[in-house]
């Protein structure tokens, strides 16, 4: 992934250890804990546990809700790579943006901010120091595609332009109309005003590969988790879903033709 394009997910969730265990049985993830002062404080999903080091492969993080002041629909965040994260966000703030968190250090990873822009909507950027973000793609249970759900698609293409570069081109496919956003010549994620397929909720959501949606979901079903909307099919594209799992994290599931 490179600058402006989306290189991470994470999520907060109140049991952390049943978390892991049905996140590792739906996307096949190792999960490594990170420590610091001895304290647990973030779990990476791994994609292969005899990699040197194991973090090398991470794909996502996850941490704990317990404590957290989080505001809103409980789902899986949308990371950005920037360059300069406080020079980032002067501009969410003159594009009447928020910024509900930061800018922070996270150790010797990097630095973020957790931002919203300018209908509120929850978007986190970041800065590499030692971490860029997921390094592994095209395979079952790794990140590959992040939507935005709004009902203001005109002032939103506004919003992201101006902060950071973004240009759209529109696309029809089955279910309607879709904002395909560009940062250059690099497609890197796409907004449109189907509430429904997110229950309703305006978020930013991150979708995961999957090798057969039918298992995925009957995994989702047997750990108390829900189908949100979906199955949709589309011919150029394959199934997708959007589920929650069993304490309404939200996230998009994409099975590719």
């Amino acid at each position: 992934m490179g600058i402006h394009e989306f290189s991470w997910s994470d999520t907060f969730i109140l049991d952390w250890e049943k978390g892991k265990e049905f996140y590792s049985e739906l996307f096949r993830w190792n999960f490594v804990d990170q420590y610091h002062e001895g304290q647990l404080v973030y779990s990476l999903a791994c994609h292969d546990l005899n990699a040197n080091p194991p973090e090398s492969t991470s794909i996502v993080g996850m941490a704990s809700l317990e404590g957290c002041d989080f505001e809103g629909p409980c789902h899986w965040m949308a990371y950005v790579l920037v360059e300069n994260v406080d020079e980032t966000i002067e501009k969410f703030k003159s594009a009447n943006g928020a910024v509900y968190k930061g800018p922070m250090d996270v150790m010797d990873a990097g630095r973020m901010a957790v931002c919203g822009d300018s209908q509120g909507k929850m978007i986190m950027i970041w800065q590499q120091l030692g971490h860029s973000g997921s390094q592994i793609k095209g395979v079952h249970g790794t990140l590959c595609w992040f939507e935005l759900i709004t009902s203001d698609v005109a002032s939103s293409i506004d919003f992201y332009g101006s902060v950071f570069d973004w240009t759209v081109e529109n696309e029809t496919i089955s279910t309607g109309d879709i904002w395909l956003c560009k940062y250059q010549d690099t497609i890197v994620g796409g907004i449109h005003d189907r509430l429904a397929e997110a229950g309703n909720h305006e978020l930013w959501l991150p979708y995961f590969r999957v090798d057969n949606m039918n298992d995925s979901l009957q995994t989702i079903e047997r750990w108390k988790g829900s189908l949100v909307a979906g199955v949709y099919s589309e011919p150029t594209i394959g199934k997708y879903a959007v589920a929650a799992d069993f304490e309404g994290n939200m996230f998009g599931l994409t099975e590719f033709v």
